[in-house]
């Protein structure tokens, strides 16, 4: 995926392909994602050049980043070349500004016609606005949202935290997926051509006319406008927030079972059978006093006292629902959410011990592959399926020969998925190994770039959880140039001089892999024999650095 997004809805999006296992490229301007300096608050490593703003954190996981002069005719140069062999292409620039860096669908489509084309706008590619620049809280001003989100009494209010833009990146992110789908699959329901990639078009104001839902639908079939009701529902009563002794929570009982649980909870199981409170429609006409009653006596305790009486009291077929208003940083501590993962601390070379949210998603199997017992044997039946093939066609080739030879393809064919899987995604390019009948082989492949790390590592906690921490600001431009484009270091050279790209002082100049997590790695396969890894990494200077590391199976 190469990404030419910038501040949230586009780099959200990246980010979640990103936790699923896509290589992404971001490709920043030579200044930087904005949102690098959007603070306070700001963190900083033990390198120089490296304060960061939070901000930049929240969207840009599992990245590298390339700092890319998109004004500068070679710059344009190396993003299509990038693009010549990438699956999506995603951009948040102006229409104006795309035909201007080269860097339209329909130059890149012609780059390469199986592209997967993601445009994410502030108002789209037509209409009177298509050229304005596009920000989530116009978006929720001129969408509807802001005149349905605040007190009744009040001003119109923005929500806490950017849901157009968040909204408007999970669009993206299905419409991608969607489209690569189709593009590999039948092309039912004409959304692209089987074997063709396509060009998506979001933008935040869709997004946010999509997002008014049941209020949406009220003013287009009713002529209802909507109005402000603070954290009361306008089809539902009790659902809002209200005051205990010492702060606030929320409850939502939606049925007449759960509004009688509720109500013998509080003490008053006679609330029930008040005809102005018997179903759901009765409780919003009566919603006033229904909410006075409540609220009298939510007064009497704390919200811990209550969330415990309400966890004791309510039964599992009448399960009313409540919780306590948490501040951001109790909402992290939760107990559901250590009990989900939803806190990931990373010891970052840089930056030292960092705390990122988890993924909201969970899959019954990792999105990237795991190493089984299951896949090991499926890899030893297809080896041995080509040994039995190779002896039917050559009768007399010694049988200990050709095991010995499918043994060894076969753990250099698992070590290969180890790299792949590991922080590095990559394959041996030409690596020559030698089998233990004295014939050399070599592995073909090409090669695949490492995933983002400040140092291009990870401990093994970080690898169980596929959780990478934000790039420095072009750290990896010489791996990208030289890894994926075939670029030497002149040429790398000559770009940086010249205000085409910029590398940071931090790359990924360090050591790929110890021995020890190597033998694990090995372990883990359970290899038949002995065989010898390549392990290739750029280094500071531009030269590439190789080193054979022994492995030891089953004490061979």
């Amino acid at each position: 995926v190469v990404d030419a997004t910038r501040v949230l809805a586009g780099p959200y999006a990246t980010q979640l392909l990103g936790d699923a296992g896509a290589q992404i490229c971001k490709i920043e301007p030579l200044t930087g994602d904005g949102t690098r300096v959007w603070g306070p608050p700001f963190v900083s490593g033990n390198e120089e050049d490296t304060r960061t703003a939070t901000y930049f954190f929240a969207a840009n996981r599992n990245k590298m980043s390339l700092a890319l002069n998109l004004k500068h005719a070679d710059g344009i140069k190396i993003a299509q070349e990038l693009v010549s062999n990438a699956d999506v292409f995603v951009h948040n620039y102006l229409p104006s500004q795309v035909r201007s860096f080269g860097i339209d669908y329909e130059t890149l489509s012609a780059v390469n016609p199986r592209l997967v084309y993601c445009e994410i706008t502030g108002w789209g590619s037509t209409g009177p606005r298509q050229n304005e620049p596009g920000y989530d809280m116009i978006a929720a001003a001129v969408g509807g949202l802001m005149h349905i989100t605040g007190d009744p009494t009040g001003s119109p209010t923005k929500p806490g935290v950017a849901l157009t833009d968040l909204a408007t990146g999970l669009h993206a992110h299905g419409a991608i997926l969607t489209a690569l789908l189709s593009r590999e699959q039948t092309g039912l329901g004409n959304i692209i051509i089987v074997g063709q990639g396509c060009k998506i078009e979001c933008s935040l104001f869709e997004t946010q006319l999509a997002m008014l839902a049941n209020i949406g639908a009220n003013a287009l079939m009713s002529g209802d406008p909507g109005k402000r009701m603070g954290t009361t529902h306008p089809s539902i009563a009790p659902y809002q927030a209200f005051s205990a002794k010492d702060g606030f929570l929320v409850i939502a009982a939606t049925t007449n079972p759960q509004f009688s649980t509720l109500s013998s909870a509080l003490g008053h199981s006679e609330w029930i059978e008040d005809d102005r409170f018997q179903t759901n429609e009765m409780r919003v006409i009566n919603r006033a006093a229904l909410i006075d009653r409540i609220e009298e006596v939510l007064k009497t305790k704390s919200v811990a006292e209550w969330c415990l009486r309400f966890q004791r009291d309510r039964t599992a077929t009448n399960m009313f629902s409540f919780g306590p208003i948490n501040s951001v940083v109790d909402a992290f501590h939760d107990q559901q959410a250590i009990a989900r993962n939803m806190v990931t601390t990373l010891e970052d070379p840089i930056f030292g011990e960092i705390s990122l949210c988890g993924k909201p998603v969970k899959y019954s199997q990792s999105p990237l592959p795991e190493h089984s017992d299951k896949q090991s044997n499926t890899r030893s039946k297809q080896c041995n399926s080509d040994m039995d093939s190779k002896t039917k066609q050559s009768p007399t080739q010694d049988q200990s020969s050709s095991t010995n030879t499918c043994r060894i393809n076969t753990g250099i064919e698992a070590s290969r998925q180890v790299f792949q899987e590991s922080e590095h995604f990559q394959k041996f390019t030409g690596s020559e190994y030698t089998n233990k009948d004295g014939d050399t082989k070599t592995q073909q492949s090409r090669s695949l770039p490492c995933l983002p790390s400040s140092s291009c590592t990870r401990p093994s906690q970080e690898l169980s959880k596929g959780i990478f921490p934000p790039p420095l600001l072009g750290q990896h431009t010489r791996f990208i140039l030289s890894h994926w484009l075939g670029y030497d270091d002149t040429k790398i050279s000559y770009l940086i001089d010249n205000g085409v790209v910029r590398q940071h002082r931090v790359n990924c100049s360090r050591r790929l892999f110890d021995t020890e997590q190597m033998q694990i790695a090995v372990n883990t396969n359970n290899l038949s024999d002995l065989f010898w890894i390549s392990q290739v990494t750029t280094v500071a200077n531009g030269f590439i650095c190789c080193t054979i590391i022994p492995v030891t199976v089953k004490d061979k």
